[in-house]
């Protein structure tokens, strides 16, 4: 780990933390969880490496799509 690296990221396994990558900038963890997130729909955090504190937790949204879809499909076998 580089000496100008504050922040990692990890991926919330059910194993434990699984360290991902780690950067300079907290926008830029922050940018590249939700990307993580968004692909491999799993949950991910950032943590400060001087006093181990979580500053950011990110969630993959919810598939809305799929939701829509099934709903339609319900009112076509239905009718």
């Amino acid at each position: 780990m580089a000496s100008d690296h504050q922040f990692g990221l990890f991926q919330d396994d059910e194993g434990g933390p699984l360290w991902m990558a780690s950067f300079a900038d907290l926008d830029e963890a922050k940018r590249n969880a939700r990307k993580l997130a968004e692909e491999e729909r799993q949950e991910f955090f950032v943590r400060r490496f001087e006093d181990h504190s979580e500053v950011a937790r990110v969630f993959p949204t919810r598939d809305t799509t799929v939701e829509v879809l099934l709903e339609g499909t319900r009112k076509i076998n239905s009718a």
